[in-house]
Formats: structure tokens, sequence, C-alpha cells
């Protein structure tokens, strides 16, 4: 499974020592990561990011010398996310801290206290480069509307559209099954499928003028909205 996913270097910036020390052996024991390299600050973080290229940032939040809010903020400003992807993880839950994690270009928050098997999926969810022959229609309708298939919440609204079809259970229900079988927050699920519809939105190629309206100036639908509508479409 894991073999499809091009080798990648990963910098991991994590202040508490023990900690670091064990991602970044677990990392290095994965057979898709070319290299890893570990530093305990914000400020080394952005220094390494400067002087190399990395594929993948795995960042703490609460850090000395630069937090991992002003290291992405350091990213965002400077264009530097063009290649790379951030997880951003921290013990810190509330909605608000996620939301600025996003909107600053982190791809994925893990809480801490997450297990290393789920670490090793999001990475692969992240840079996973299957064709998508295999994908069932959930996946076929999403990648259609113009969800980037990189993002996890294509992955969330996959499974959110799967579970309504077949358990017949509202949003809210959904977005506890697929936090739980996730191992994360339902604060995070519904950050990450709003992100995705946001990149959709930007877009909006023509399947999702059929759908939505062809308007630039629309505001994007509610994240209800967006799932129920797909839900509803014949093709599902």
């Amino acid at each position: 499974m894991y073999s499809r996913v091009n080798k990648i270097k990963v910098l991991v910036a994590e202040d508490d020592s023990d900690e670091r020390e064990i991602i970044c052996q677990f990392l290095s024991n994965l057979n898709y990561i070319d290299s890893v390299d570990c530093v305990c600050n914000g400020s080394e973080a952005v220094k390494k990011i400067l002087s190399e290229t990395y594929d993948l940032l795995i960042l703490d939040f609460v850090m000395e010398n630069r937090d991992g809010l002003e290291v992405l903020e350091f990213i965002n400003k400077n264009k530097l996310k063009t290649v790379l992807k951030i997880i951003v993880i921290s013990a810190i839950g509330k909605t608000e801290i996620i939301k600025k994690a996003f909107e600053t270009g982190a791809d994925y928050y893990l809480k801490k206290s997450y297990n290393f098997e789920h670490l090793k999926n999001i990475i692969y969810n992240l840079f996973n480069k299957n064709n998508l022959n295999n994908f069932k229609s959930e996946n076929l309708i999403v990648q259609k509307i113009g969800v980037p298939t990189n993002l996890l919440g294509f992955k969330y609204i996959s499974q959110i559209l799967k579970i309504i079809k077949y358990e017949n259970v509202n949003i809210s229900e959904a977005y506890r099954k697929i936090a739980k079988s996730n191992n994360t927050s339902c604060e995070c699920v519904e950050i990450n499928v709003r992100n995705a519809i946001e990149h959709a939105h930007k877009i909006q190629n023509n399947y999702y003028f059929e759908i939505f309206g062809e308007s630039k100036n629309k505001k994007k639908p509610k994240n209800s909205v967006f799932l129920y509508t797909i839900a509803n479409l014949d093709m599902l």
C-alpha cells in the first residue's frame, strides 16, 4: 500500500526532546520517507525551510522562539508552501485555534495523544498519488466537483456521503462517526470539510456551476447544504 507514495523529505519541529526523538525515529522507519530533519523551535524550523526543500513539515503549535502559528504565518507570507504539506500537532483543541491554523496554511491539525498508525495514514493520504480508478462513486463525485484529492477534507466528505447514503443519519452524527474512526475531533472534521469546500468554490469548475450556480460573487454553500446537495445527486 504505502510503496505507492513517492519518497518524501520531512522536517519535524517539536520542542519536547523525548517526543521529538520518538516522532523522528518513527518517521525514519517508514519506507516512503527519504530523510527526516528535526529542530527544537520555530526559529530553527524557519531557517531549515529557507535553506532546504521539504515535502512535509510536522509542526508543534506551542514552542519558544516562534511558535507554530508564527511559523505558519511566515511560510504563508513568504509563499513558501508551493510543495510543502504541513501537519500541526498540538494539545490545544480550541476551535478558533484549529481554524486559525488552517487559515494560515495547515493541511491537517492533529491533537496530541494521537497514535502513530493514524499519523502514518495522514501522511499517506496527503501524498498518495494513486489514480482514482479504484475510488468508489463518493470519491469520484467529490473529485469531479473540484475538491483537491490531497486534502483531508476530500476523504472526510467522501466518508460522510457514504454514511448519509447507507446509514441514513444526519450530518452531525456523520461528523461524530468520522471523528471517532479517524481518532480526531468533530471540530477538526468540520474545519477540514469547510476548507475543502472553499477550494472547490474558488475553482468553480463547470460541474460545480451546474450544481451550485455560476456566480463568482455568490457565497460558498454551508457544509450541510454542500453535503446534502451532493448526497441527493442521482449519480451518487
